[in-house]
């Protein structure tokens, strides 16, 4: 929550009018012109040649179901500091909206975020807790992460807030984890106006640092609720540096990579036996003043080097990460919200949100949580002027992943990108039983240069499809990443209703087929492999033989009760009789 330092104060931004376009996109595979009211409104400047070549045996990390997910404020369970409570019924006219807009999307996992203590910073009640993982179960989430105090925690409202959970059985069902705090790197907890009279450091070693306050109140909560066994999971620390993307002395703690270590990969080793998950944050700087500027940055190349060089240097990539350790992102926007354009989130946006969401997914990452607060132009979701819900561009992405993260993700080495122009495009693959989806993103646009990508997936080894379909995702403009506009399958996320994008059917052609992905757009294609169960009848002298896989069931009543043929398999041989039977087949 907090980006660059920056205090919760200066991040609330008022709430402004806002809409998405929903103008119906145009068909990814028929030719580049496009017409609007009459009119040509772009064409394609280039037209590139893109051959992925797919391993479909050489798998990575299953995707988790609750992979997509969001960060809510306590603010929002209790209503303090001027946040509008979300998650009562009773307190909210569009929370039926709200509801449906996270079922929507593919939501399944929300995260907490609890700062420092303070008079002015009530905690939630218990009934009001109750409401919040009310909320989730209406959205269909599954896990939730709980967070609590660590800075200037007083009294026993930690205490009383994770015995409340935790003791009761709806709250506690939904409960992945409880969490101690919220960027606990940035050095404004030891300053004014909530410095932590304890911390001063991340370890000292007379008194406490970070590391000893953490142990202590994770050991308080876990006697107070009994020292259950297996322990009440948690998670964290939830490191907002970004180390090492941004490195900002006067924003990180006074320590902030202990032992030189980074600060994520230092908790992490420290806390291992005591961790469920680890918690990291990541957000890009301030962007450009223009919507060309926010899109150049959000679909620049150098982003997948910012994520390696995170992934690498301070989460499960990291020499001495502790091993089986998994991480989830419970922060993540493309831009920082603190400064640039306030209306930035342009379609650059969900390009970016399905790129990200695919990339860390092939690294491993359990998932991914943007933080909401509904009325940043960098969250997910935004609130308009009539309280009414949105779901903006990123949203837009998230719904994509979703769609093609049903699987193991394809490591890198078995999903093979031929691009000889070098165009800036990316690509995924995860396999299921019987689907491999192929995640296509193309991130030219018309203000850098547009470039169609003529895309021919090749038969994938240990895979043989024989249909397929595909999904796309657009502004509705040709080439647009700079429109405010997203569509997915030709249609919006709706606050009522249900989403009802579009799947198109695909050719396949001896296990290969082609498609063209345009400029600023991105295609999920659905490789399937559903083989209907086949049934032979021949006879055989005075018998026939009837060959299926599955069961075969007799009647001699074509209305009867059928029962699965006695002591036979496939092939059955059933003798020739004058008697009247009747034969039906069932799918093991």
């Amino acid at each position: 929550m907090a980006q660059q330092g920056l205090t919760r104060a200066n991040k609330r931004t008022p709430i402004r009018e806002k809409t998405i376009r929903t103008v119906k996109p145009p068909s990814t595979i028929l030719p580049a012109l496009v017409f609007a009211a009459g009119l040509i409104v772009s064409t394609a400047l280039a037209t590139d040649p893109i051959a992925l070549t797919i391993d479909a045996t050489q798998t990575g990390y299953k995707i988790p179901s609750n992979y997509v997910g969001l960060s809510f404020s306590r603010d929002s369970i209790s209503g303090s500091h001027s946040y509008e409570q979300l998650f009562d019924p009773n307190k909210d006219a569009y929370y039926p909206h709200l509801t449906n807009l996270l079922a929507q999307i593919g939501v399944r996992h929300l995260r907490t975020i609890s700062g420092t203590a303070s008079a002015t910073d009530p905690d939630p009640s218990s009934a009001q807790d109750d409401k919040f993982f009310a909320f989730a179960r209406a959205s269909g989430v599954t896990s939730v992460i709980y967070s609590l105090h660590l800075f200037n925690e007083t009294g026993n409202d930690n205490l009383l807030a994770a015995y409340h959970i935790w003791t009761t059985p709806a709250d506690k069902a939904l409960l992945e984890s409880f969490a101690l705090d919220n960027e606990s790197d940035w050095k404004y907890h030891y300053r004014s106006p909530y410095p932590d009279l304890v911390i001063t450091g991340y370890a000292t070693p007379a008194g406490y640092g970070y590391k000893d306050k953490w142990a202590l109140l994770y050991a308080n909560i876990q006697g107070y609720l009994g020292n259950p066994s297996p322990a009440a999971p948690f998670s964290g620390p939830d490191t907002g540096s970004n180390y090492p993307i941004q490195t900002d002395s006067s924003s990180d703690t006074s320590i902030p990579n202990p032992g030189g270590v980074p600060f994520t990969l230092r908790f992490a080793i420290d806390q291992a036996s005591r961790l469920k998950t680890a918690t990291q944050h990541y957000y890009y700087g301030t962007p450009g003043t223009s919507l060309v500027q926010i899109a150049t940055i959000d679909l620049s190349p150098t982003r997948l080097a910012e994520w390696n060089t995170l992934y690498a240097n301070a989460l499960a990539g990291a020499s001495g990460w502790p091993s089986g350790l998994p991480y989830r992102l419970t922060e993540s926007s493309p831009f920082n919200n603190g400064g640039g354009n306030p209306g930035g989130q342009v379609f650059a946006t969900a390009l970016w949100g399905l790129d990200y969401s695919c990339w860390w997914a092939r690294h491993g990452c359990a998932g991914i949580n943007p933080f909401t607060r509904v009325v940043q132009y960098n969250s997910p979701i935004f609130q308009l002027a009539n309280g009414d819900f949105i779901a903006e561009p990123y949203a837009y992405g998230l719904k994509a992943f979703s769609l093609g993260s049903q699987g193991t993700t394809i490591n890198a080495s078995g999903f093979q990108v031929s691009n000889p122009n070098s165009i800036n495009l990316t690509a995924y693959g995860v396999v299921g039983a019987n689907d491999l989806y192929v995640t296509i993103i193309n991130k030219t646009f018309n203000s850098v240069g547009s470039h169609d990508a003529v895309v021919t997936i090749t038969k994938p080894t240990g895979f043989t499809p024989t249909s397929a379909r595909y999904i796309v995702l657009t502004s509705g403009s040709y080439g647009d990443a700079t429109a405010t506009s997203a569509m997915l399958g030709s249609a919006a996320i709706p606050t009522t209703g249900s989403w009802n994008g579009t799947w198109n059917p695909l050719t396949v052609t001896s296990g290969a087929c082609s498609l063209t992905v345009q400029a600023a757009s991105a295609v999920i294609v659905d490789l399937q492999n559903y083989n209907t169960p086949t049934i032979s009848v021949a006879p055989s002298g005075n018998s026939m033989v009837i060959t299926y896989v599955g069961t075969l069931l007799s009647s001699t009543n074509l209305t009867g009760t059928y029962t699965p043929v006695s002591g036979a398999s496939s092939p059955y041989k059933i003798p020739i009789i004058n008697a009247q039977q009747f034969y039906r087949t069932r799918e093991n």
